[in-house]
């Protein structure tokens, strides 16, 4: 059970969010910004991981750059505008 959940979250999120978020118009946008920002930091996350471990020699420092983008994320999410800009 817990297997088939875990298994359908990650696609909900993507899928659902929009439709809650936007108006009807706008769900592609909203859509699109999601995608784009959850798969740009899901590819260079690990890559500065690495980066940081190999620069220091120290498996710890690949948590850092982690870190960081959690925090980036908790930074930068309340500032998301959700409302279309008038026209």
């Amino acid at each position: 059970m817990l297997g088939a959940w875990v298994k359908h979250a990650p696609s909900r999120n993507l899928t659902r969010r929009p439709a809650l978020l936007a108006p009807p118009g706008e769900v592609h946008r909203v859509a699109g910004a999601m995608f784009t920002i959850s798969y740009s930091i899901a590819v260079i996350t690990p890559i500065f991981s690495g980066l940081a471990w190999d620069v220091t020699g120290v498996p710890a420092m690949a948590f850092l750059s982690i870190g960081a983008c959690a925090l980036m994320l908790i930074i930068v999410a309340p500032t998301i505008r959700f409302a279309a800009p008038p026209a």
